[in-house]
């Protein structure tokens, strides 16, 4: 995010954020992230109200037991829902040129399906868009017995975003919140997947999710190594997660809230319990259907 970036968001968060979510003081600039993630998708929704909305009936992806997720081409199937959220914080700056006065900076995005540059850092068509959607069509299918998932729920999120460039390639994250219903509580499955550069750490207790957890400690799964990770006093937006680096650098984290939403909107009762024991949300890390390569 650039500086021009960053004033914008500060101001959307003020002009629309009653009370922010507990964070560090570092948070600062995730939240003014966050805030133009939630902008750039309410303006790609403009006259529709979402980006799009759909029921999760009849979604069918593709997630054959081995091999790394390949992204559909333009023209896959509809998409879950796609609404205006509040998701972490974006991670790299894409490459930028001059212009202006005083040296400011404006950022070249990636070029679209249109082969025009995108005008921001979320993809609405192609490769990348499509792998978004069919990661979410898999997250309403991992939802366990006992639970609902509510695909139409206003603040999900279900996006692919251009984070960087590493060795000279773009490389993007995919992003899905699934709002979760037990009875008359609510909460949210969360997984986020970036690919091979944006992740780097010695070992997966460094590869910080949203923030830094309250504990990490590492198992085994499936004769992998997988980290599992809780919130702190400073940020409890996310109870547990769990995260995975695959030897290619694509980073994986499934992660689990009590919370419906993160906004003062949330009036909905927290789960009482986690969808998924530590065992079970450690093998999720691992779900081949993660491991998108687009």
């Amino acid at each position: 995010m650039d500086e021009l970036e960053f004033r914008a968001s500060l101001r959307d968060a003020l002009d629309h954020t009653t009370a922010p979510p507990s964070m560090p003081p570092g948070g600062a600039l995730q939240a003014g992230r966050r805030a133009a993630r939630r902008r750039t998708l309410a303006t790609g929704a403009a006259g529709a109200g979402v980006l799009a909305i759909v029921t999760a009936l009849g979604l069918v992806v593709a997630t054959a037991g081995s091999g790394a997720q390949q992204a559909a081409g333009p023209g896959a199937p509809s998409p879950v829902p796609l609404a205006s959220g509040n998701g972490p914080s974006a991670n790299g700056t894409p490459s930028p040129v001059p212009i202006g006065i005083g040296g400011e900076t404006k950022p070249v995005w990636p070029t679209g399906v249109d082969g025009s540059p995108q005008g921001d850092r979320t993809a609405r068509a192609g490769r990348k868009a499509d792998a978004a959607k069919a990661l979410a069509a898999h997250v309403i299918s991992l939802v366990p017995a006992g639970y609902t998932a509510v695909p139409d729920a206003p603040m999900n999120i279900v996006q692919a975003q251009f984070e960087d460039k590493v060795g000279g390639q773009d490389r993007w994250s995919y992003l899905v919140t699934l709002e979760i219903r037990k009875g008359a509580t609510a909460g949210q499955l969360i997984v986020e997947v970036y690919e091979p550069g944006l992740r780097p750490g010695a070992g997966l207790c460094d590869l910080i999710f949203w923030s830094a957890p309250g504990t990490c400690t590492t198992v085994q799964s499936g004769g992998q190594t997988v980290a599992l990770s809780t919130g702190s006093k400073t940020d409890d937006r996310l109870d547990k997660w769990s995260t995975y680096r695959y030897p290619d650098g694509t980073t994986v984290y499934v992660a689990q809230s009590r919370q419906g939403n993160f906004t003062p909107e949330n009036t909905a009762p927290p789960l009482t319990d986690l969808p998924f024991d530590d065992q079970r949300l450690a093998a999720l890390a691992l779900d081949q259907a993660f491991h998108i390569v687009a």
